[in-house]
């Protein structure tokens, strides 16, 4: 059942006699398959787009879990709405589809219920503090949220004790906390900043077990009510509305016109069946166990039952910080070796690519790989407090690697026409995917940044099977060109005669204030340009 066998005299994975022959029948995958702790074959992995699909897909998974549910998340909003179908309902009609209600129903009906999540602002742990008066309002408000937040929290644990003390929700500081204090100029001042930057743990993983049958979620979705959206992302969407603002408040906001609450969203999470899934229940328990918690087991039948779920290679890998069991980088171990061995196209979605380690090895492929094509699509703006920072620090990185790929390299972001306003409205990028030669695929919470390959904790799914990341290809692109170009068989016609004769047109189409094709236009660049001291950027 486990593919990965050790040696008694060498620490290091081998690949096993079933991987190798599996290797030998499908050649193309070899250049994408390294030795590793949790690779398995017999899977099925579901690309699921956009928080709507995602989080239908776990309300399913819920009313359905028998036994136990496991979640480890960046953070939650126990009453995020996972139906929004009746979204102009009272919310009394509307709560039924909310996830705490849903979780505390199965708890009731004797599921056990088990969640990790971060706890971000204490004394020693939170997130970069300004000292300066012109900055301090979004940060409050931030803060204020994440308050607001924590006490909602705090109330749902209490509710899932109250039912059983089996159950339990754990909030967790992240190990590594740091301070530093300097100034950094800015619009020709000098603002006295100091960061209480630890890091964060950063994984969404969702798992629920029925009797031997486990089925795991894992990507960039996180349980909060502004993670939905649709494949569409109409602006003036009031179905991504706060879950307390009433119905008539909804119903008036949709006839007036006015903006929805959030704005529009792209993200990706993956459908895990298979050996995958229980290599996802195991890092749910290394995270349990370093929270202090007791050890758990899984049936004996359990491991069992899920060797045959699919036909797919599949790859669990985290990034763990240095402080726990010495620290992990696989996420940046497989970045690194398929930028190494891609030979005809990689495209990335991406909340940031401020990667110093992938910068450099992209740059370094570009130059000996010279028919090498390269997509990003990146938020034109970041949504962190610090999001200027990032994006100043993003663009000296993407600006590196376009200076030795010129037209092969395409930095893009997504926007959608404002329909009762002049101007665009930026659709953000929360999504961590990523694709190659129609042969390899990511998803996950890792971001391509310094902090997602060694501080933060993540969890990623690799899977290395032709079909299934040539058909994922076809789906992002038809969607991000909205065009059927995009579902050409061969990835580098679509580029040629898709992606950027559209881009083209769409980069005069916002100049003439047009509506555009698809949603991709050229990445403008920052206003602010001043990157972080050298021994800062690392938090970036």
């Amino acid at each position: 059942m486990i593919l990965i066998r050790r040696r008694a005299t060498s620490p290091k994975p081998r690949i096993s006699k079933r991987l190798r022959e599996y290797l030998l029948l499908n050649p193309g995958a070899q250049h994408y398959v390294r030795p590793a702790k949790r690779i398995s074959l017999g899977n099925r992995v579901t690309p699921l787009a956009h928080g709507d699909v995602s989080f239908a897909a776990l309300k399913t998974a819920l009313e359905r879990a028998q036994d136990e549910i496991y979640i480890v998340s960046w953070w939650i909003e126990p009453g995020l709405e996972l139906d929004r179908s009746n979204w102009r309902a009272p919310k009394s009609a509307r709560q039924r589809h909310e996830l705490e209600r849903i979780i505390l129903a199965r708890a009731r009906a004797g599921v056990r219920v088990r969640i990790i999540i971060w706890e971000p602002f204490n004394a020693k742990n939170g997130a970069i503090w300004y000292l300066d008066r012109s900055l301090p309002y979004q940060l409050a408000a931030q803060r204020l949220a994440y308050l607001r937040l924590t006490k909602a929290t705090r109330k749902f644990r209490k509710q899932l004790r109250k039912i059983s003390r089996k159950n339990d929700l754990v909030l967790t500081p992240h190990p590594d906390r740091q301070v530093y204090r300097l100034p950094i100029p800015i619009r020709g001042r000098r603002i006295q900043t100091i960061f209480f930057y630890g890091g964060s743990h950063h994984q969404k993983i969702w798992i629920t077990r029925s009797g031997d049958n486990l089925i795991g979620f894992v990507g960039g979705v996180n349980l909060r009510q502004h993670d939905w959206d649709t494949a569409d992302h109409q602006v003036l969407d009031h179905r991504r509305s706060k879950s307390d603002r009433l119905a008539k408040e909804r119903i008036d906001r949709d006839k007036n016109g006015l903006d929805s609450d959030y704005p529009p969203r792209h993200d990706w999470m993956s459908e895990v069946k298979g050996v995958a899934a229980l290599h996802l229940w195991e890092e749910f328990r290394l995270r349990w166990k370093a929270a202090g918690k007791k050890d758990i087991k899984l049936p004996r039948g359990v491991y069992g039952a899920l060797t045959n779920r699919g036909g797919e290679l599949a790859e669990i890998v985290h990034t763990l910080p240095k402080e726990m069991k010495g620290g992990s980088r696989e996420i940046e171990a497989a970045y690194l070796e398929v930028i190494k061995n891609a030979k005809h196209y990689l495209y990335i979605e991406d909340q940031y690519w401020t990667s110093e380690s992938l910068t450099q090895r992209l740059m370094t492929k570009l130059i000996f790989a010279p028919q090498l094509q390269v997509i990003f699509v990146v938020p034109n703006k970041a949504e962190d407090a610090a999001g200027f920072l990032i994006a100043a620090e993003q663009w000296h990185q993407l600006q590196r690697l376009k200076q030795i790929a010129g037209r092969r390299l395409r930095i893009l972001t997504p926007m959608r026409k404002h329909p009762t306003k002049p101007g665009y409205v930026d659709i953000y990028v929360h999504a961590k995917f990523a694709i190659a030669d129609d042969m390899w695929l990511t998803i996950g919470s890792a971001n391509t940044n310094n902090r997602s390959m060694f501080i933060d904790t993540e969890c990623n799914i690799n899977v290395i099977n032709g079909r299934k990341a040539k058909d994922t290809r076809k789906e992002a692109w038809r969607h991000m060109l909205d065009s059927s170009i995009g579902g050409d068989s061969n990835p580098l016609r679509a580029i040629r005669t898709g992606w950027d004769p559209i881009v083209r047109r769409n980069d005069s189409k916002i100049r003439r204030q047009e509506e555009l094709d698809g949603l991709v236009v050229t990445l403008p660049p920052p206003k602010i340009k001043a990157r972080l001291p050298k021994r800062l950027r690392r938090f970036l």
